[in-house]
């Protein structure tokens, strides 16, 4: 019914009593996080029935949608041919390369800021991988959580090869001084959950069980940039 009603930019979402405010929560976050096209939607405000929007124009909201679909096929089309680990590195790559971290903007929790803005902040890095995800056939998610200083914090975990890793575009997308542009790093990418669960991040399992990372085939052991001693 949420999905429906947001499809159709209505505000409201007729729910007996059956529904508590605990389920409703829950339901609403799992939908907001895990449906990235519906850019248009905002968690600014979470209550039973009620639905609030970035935008309500539907003109206007299908334009938008043409901008993220041409740029979206861009990336699609450069990772054409590759196997997952291929695709999901270009993905991560563009990502990191033409986004800023910006804590406050519109937009910036959406796919939109991901791909026609550039200007994010971790719920929009990660909703910009789910999305190129959903498009390539790729199994994925979002997870929500917190980091080691207790701020709120969004990434992804991706299946390659019958393996869950965790993938955090916005950690590997450094604010550096002075700034470089060029620079990306790939410590979040294909990590294991040995590697930052419970260290740098702590996801929040109160929306459903996440999977378990246990893989240890990381970018740098899939592309040979390690050291055995």
């Amino acid at each position: 019914q949420i999905l429906e009603a947001v499809k159709s930019v209505k505000t409201k979402v007729q729910v007996d009593d059956s529904v508590t405010d605990e389920m409703w929560i829950k339901v609403y976050g799992v939908l907001y996080m895990q449906e990235p096209e519906l850019f248009w939607l905002t968690s600014a405000k979470v209550v039973k029935g009620k639905l609030w929007y970035w935008e309500t124009d539907p003109e206007l909201i299908a334009s938008m949608q043409k901008d993220i679909t041409a740029k979206a096929s861009e990336v699609l089309a450069q990772a054409e041919g590759k196997d997952t680990f291929g695709k999901l590195k270009v993905f991560h790559d563009y990502i990191c390369l033409n986004n800023d971290f910006v804590k406050e903007e519109g937009f910036n929790q959406t796919i939109y800021g991901g791909f026609v803005k550039g200007t994010i902040q971790c719920e929009g890095y990660a909703k910009t991988m789910q999305y190129l995800c959903d498009m390539a056939g790729i199994e994925s998610m979002v997870i929500v959580g917190s980091n080691e200083a207790n701020d709120t914090h969004a990434w992804n975990v991706v299946k390659v090869d019958g393996e869950w890793y965790n993938l955090d575009c916005t950690w590997d997308d450094p604010i550096l001084d002075p700034v470089d542009t060029d620079f990306i790093r790939y410590y979040y990418f294909l990590a294991a959950d040995s590697d930052i669960s419970g260290v740098t991040h702590f996801p929040d399992n109160s929306y459903f069980t996440y999977p378990i990372c246990s893989s240890g085939e990381n970018y740098y052991k899939r592309e040979g940039y390690y050291a055995e001693s």
